[in-house]
């Protein structure tokens, strides 16, 4: 089943109240976490190998992007859903680690700063706004879709078929 990830404008710009922020954090936080879970499943590279580069182009963009947030400097637009970062070679673990490190840079850009983070916000392009807590829970819909990606590439490569 193929996720298309919504506009950053139909999220809302900043949380209803700090327990949705926390939450968002936590969701955000164990991604590494899952990914690896899912990632021992996972037998052949194919599939998997370009969801998690899918990821990884989020990833890397995501860390840039925060900066400009914080910053107030306008960013670049996101990489297309289709769009796969340049593969750095090594195994589909090695990958799962650069998503890993790529998170946590971005995980802190936004924990240790209390709620200054709801503030911060850019433009992408000349036409659309993204907040903080708009491109976090963007990134949170994106692993979703790269871990269902990747969790069918698991049962394509037991002989499962979908269940």
């Amino acid at each position: 089943m193929e996720t298309t990830l919504k506009s950053f404008a139909a999220y809302p710009a900043e949380p209803v109240d700090i327990a949705e922020w926390e939450d968002l954090l936590v969701r955000f936080e164990i991604m590494p976490r899952a990914l690896r879970n899912t990632l021992e499943r996972v037998a052949a590279e194919g599939a998997a190998r370009e969801a998690l580069l899918k990821l990884l182009a989020r990833e890397e963009w995501a860390v840039e992007t925060f900066g400009a947030l914080r910053e107030g400097n306008a960013a670049s637009a996101p990489p297309a859903e289709t769009e796969v970062a340049t593969d750095p070679g090594g195994d589909l673990e090695d990958l799962a680690v650069r998503i890993a490190q790529r998170r946590a840079k971005n995980f802190a850009q936004v924990q240790r700063r209390g709620l200054e983070v709801w503030g911060w916000s850019a433009m992408l392009g000349e036409h659309e706004k993204v907040t903080t807590f708009q491109l976090l829970r963007w990134l949170v819909a994106g692993d979703v879709a790269a871990l269902a990606a990747l969790r069918g590439a698991a049962r394509a490569d037991s002989g499962a078929g979908a269940c």
